[in-house]
């Protein structure tokens, strides 16, 4: 019963509307597992907490360091929740993308995480009191209503595409279960959400 890691960068990667894209920006980008997902030669750059090939160790809090208009499209996958400003590092991401922004946000409030919680267990091990300082935690309990609201408010005047995303239950029960309460109460049914903005000259 796990998500796997591969539909949200399908997902993602199916969003793109402009075909003829030729760099990217991966925010995020661990492994760079997103790569294999693009077309094929495509100027690739990935930023995250260190060097790497085609990865660029940097501090999101400081923003982006790159000039305005960089990118033809930048993903922040499971991003803005780990940083403090978040509202800094979304407007940044809207400077360097010349057409397109991918943003994926979790759904904190989902029902599964409800009831782990209810049961005395931690929501996620991103929210645990840890014993040392470390970095890849969440700073923000995002949710479906909350994530929503923030994209359309810094988004201004830009157009927003949004698709929903669910856990990959074996169980078609439990699928048919989300799938079908999101619909009147997606805070509670929908895993995650991936937002489109897009910003055409």
């Amino acid at each position: 019963m796990m998500l796997r890691e591969s539909d949200r960068f399908i997902k993602a990667t199916e969003m793109i509307s402009d075909s003829q894209y030729q760099t990217i920006l991966d925010i995020g980008c661990r492994d760079k597992a997103l790569k294999k997902y693009l077309k094929e030669n495509v100027t690739y750059q990935g930023i995250d907490f260190e060097d790497d090939d085609d990865v660029l160790g940097h501090n999101l809090e400081e923003g982006i360091p790159f000039p305005d208009k960089s990118f033809d499209i930048v993903f922040a996958l499971d991003v803005l929740e780990h940083v403090e400003n978040i509202h800094f590092l979304f407007s940044e991401i809207l400077r360097v993308s010349k057409n397109e922004a991918v943003v994926a946000l979790p759904n904190m409030s989902y029902w599964k995480f409800r009831l782990r919680y209810l049961k005395g267990r931690d929501i996620s091990d991103k929210y645990i009191l840890p014993a040392k300082k470390i970095l890849d935690r969440h700073r923000w309990l995002t949710s479906y209503k909350s994530s929503k609201f923030l994209i359309q408010s810094l988004s201004g005047n830009l157009k927003i595409v949004e698709k929903k995303y669910y856990y990959q239950y074996n169980s078609k029960l439990l699928k048919w279960f989300d799938l079908n309460l999101s619909k009147k109460f997606p805070n509670i049914f929908v895993y995650a959400t991936i937002f489109k903005i897009s910003k055409y000259d």
